[in-house]
């Protein structure tokens, strides 16, 4: 059920963090490709 004309089947859960994320947290996401980690490192590339 949703609203006519949005469509989120391709939508991600973005987590992010600026002090890095568990091993356990990594690895689920690295199974998900519908779970995005962003860490400092990756927000503020140059």
């Amino acid at each position: 059920m949703g609203r006519a004309g949005l469509d989120a089947a391709g939508a991600r859960l973005l987590l992010a963090s600026a002090e890095g994320f568990t091993d356990e947290v990594a690895r689920e996401a690295a199974r998900r490709p519908d779970v995005v980690l962003v860490d400092a490192a990756r927000l503020y590339v140059d």
